[in-house]
């Protein structure tokens, strides 16, 4: 998103739906963004373009602190929950990854 935008005062969220619009995440490789994908299906995932653009210091992510707070990360979920759901958003089965989504949580 052009800085001129954020000057002009529009705002723009960025949510699960957005991951691969967000310009900065595509430095990351497509492994770990497949991951964060699948995270964010189980976590609450907002950010908006002024965080993205001023406040994460992109040469240091994923270590950069507001990174970590800002992206969910793939260790906040157990290595079979992760493996499964990487695996659904893989094969591209919504239904199924929305259940399995659902279920993590109410654990």
């Amino acid at each position: 998103m052009p800085d001129g935008a954020l000057k002009s005062g529009a705002y723009r969220a960025f949510t699960a739906r957005d991951i691969d619009a967000i310009p900065q995440l595509a430095a990351l490789s497509a492994d770990a963004r497949l991951r964060l994908r699948a995270v964010a299906q189980v976590l609450p995932f907002r950010v908006n373009a002024y965080v993205l653009e001023h406040l994460i210091d992109w040469s240091r992510a994923p270590d950069d602190p507001i990174y970590q707070l800002t992206i969910p990360q793939p260790e906040m979920l157990g290595d079979a929950d992760l493996s499964a759901l990487v695996d659904l958003v893989r094969r591209g089965s919504e239904a199924e990854l929305q259940a399995r989504a659902r279920a993590i949580q109410r654990r």
